[in-house]
């Protein structure tokens, strides 16, 4: 390995330990999110930890090869150093910030989609049930309307043929429709008595 090659190995790899530094920092700002659940907290650690290897063992493979040396590690812990040193705390306020700025957008665009999208569509829903109900009343009242007055000349037919009904027949209605309600009302007596 030339000399270029491990000055470049040792720079990708100090660049790496302040990458390091900078995402502990972002894991440690949102553990309180995954802390209190013990499963999903070994999981997000343990997956954390091997992609962190992952990308510093790539970016080494871009430079090197992945030849592995003592300088590299060395080299990663004078990055997470310089990173706690001289950056941690620019970061954090930067990554402070940045939250800051991502719930307001957050909050910004929620309020702009119960504006624009949900309460359109509640005041249409509101107006299409208003219109519905009213169409409903106008056809029931209608419909009332049209059966009074279809029913007075029926009224008035019936009041004529039960006149010419002969008193015999009248008399045997007038039993039948005592027996019908009779029944109709034991039946009601029943119904009252399974309901308690």
């Amino acid at each position: 390995m030339t000399l270029t090659t491990q000055f470049l190995a040792m720079a990708a790899m100090i660049l790496g330990g302040i990458y390091l530094g900078a995402a502990m920092d972002t894991l440690q700002r949102f553990k309180h999110f995954y802390r209190k659940r013990t499963l999903m907290n070994y999981t997000i650690v343990i997956s954390f930890w091997l992609l962190q290897a992952f990308i510093l063992f790539f970016l080494l493979y871009q430079v090197n090869y992945g030849e592995l040396r003592f300088y590299i590690f060395l080299s990663v812990l004078c990055g997470y150093a310089a990173y706690r040193a001289l950056f941690q705390g620019i970061y954090t306020r930067m990554l402070e910030r940045l939250i800051r700025i991502i719930k307001a957008l957050t909050r910004f665009f929620l309020k702009c989609f119960n504006l624009f999208m949900v309460k359109p569509i509640k005041w249409l829903w509101k107006v299409a049930t208003a219109i519905i109900i009213w169409v409903l009343t106008l056809l029931l009242a209608g419909s009332i309307f049209v059966l009074r007055v279809l029913w007075w000349p029926l009224r008035l037919i019936l009041r004529l043929l039960w006149k010419m009904v002969p008193e015999n027949m009248k008399k045997y209605l007038h039993t039948l429709a005592g027996f019908y309600v009779t029944i109709k009302n034991r039946i009601l007596k029943l119904l009252n008595l399974w309901k308690r």
